[in-house]
């Protein structure tokens, strides 16, 4: 589908031709809320899942790294010709979380690498940077909301030459014991909106949904195993585009300062 969208480039003209490129940057996997994770089970990419209540208490700085692998599909359509396309990919992030009691800021970083299920293998990359901050409403309910910017290129970590995002998200998430033990699950759900802005700056595009992610960590343990979920879409009078992705992700975590 993306070797389609990048052909309509070149042939469609005026208005179809910018959505056509739109679309080609837009299935690059979008990676779902940037978040957090309080303590010693931090979050890498999306939604905080609540710690433990005696963990609590004081302040720290936390770090954090992650690697995925995973699936996305992709739908769009533009001047009366419909096409979808899937593939698979893997990603590596970092990042940094400071809480302070009930509240947290978080600071992320993530790099995706997209290949299509197609004869040519088209591939191209995905990075995000995302700032958010929320906190505790109780021991296992969390609230939070943020801000990211996104870049998505042929090649390379921060290539631009396929299009931009930017946009803020809000969401919530709980989390649970599993069993009598140190098992720790977690379910969050965020609402994005977002505006894509092609190469060239001739025009952008509204691209909004929802991303969740499930999550289960040992308390008091540095590891953590994801599965993030996301499908986003958008539409509008010559050109409509639907993306979902699943992708599950390791993330190790470790305290770097408490006070």
């Amino acid at each position: 589908m993306l070797a389609w969208l990048a052909e309509g480039n070149s042939a469609r003209q005026g208005e179809t031709m910018k959505h056509a490129i739109i679309g080609l940057a837009a299935l690059a996997l979008l990676g779902a809320v940037p978040a957090v994770q309080a303590q010693k089970n931090k979050d890498v990419r999306t939604i905080p899942v609540q710690p433990i209540p005696e963990e609590s208490a004081g302040a720290s700085l936390n770090l954090r790294a992650s690697a995925a692998l995973g699936f996305w599909d992709g739908h769009a359509g533009a001047s009366g010709f419909e096409d979808s396309d899937g593939g698979a990919g893997f990603g590596l992030g970092t990042g940094t979380t400071f809480v302070f009691g009930s509240f947290f800021a978080d600071l992320g970083v993530d790099y995706y690498d997209i290949s299509q299920d197609t004869a040519d293998g088209n591939e191209f990359t995905r990075s995000d940077l995302a700032l958010t901050g929320g906190g505790w409403l109780t021991d296992w309910i969390s609230a939070f909301g943020g801000y990211r910017q996104g870049w998505q290129g042929r090649s390379g970590a921060f290539k631009d030459d396929i299009w931009t995002e930017s946009g803020f998200f809000a969401g919530g998430g709980v989390a649970f014991p599993i069993g009598q033990g140190d098992l720790r699950g977690g379910v969050s759900m965020a609402y994005n909106l977002n505006t894509i802005e092609f190469a060239g700056g001739s025009g952008d595009l509204d691209y909004n949904g929802f991303s969740g992610k499930f999550r289960v960590a040992l308390a008091r343990s540095p590891h953590a195993v994801e599965l993030r979920l996301q499908s986003f879409k958008a539409s509008e009078e010559f050109f409509y585009l639907r993306e979902s992705y699943a992708f599950v992700a390791y993330v190790f975590n470790w305290q770097a300062l408490s006070f």
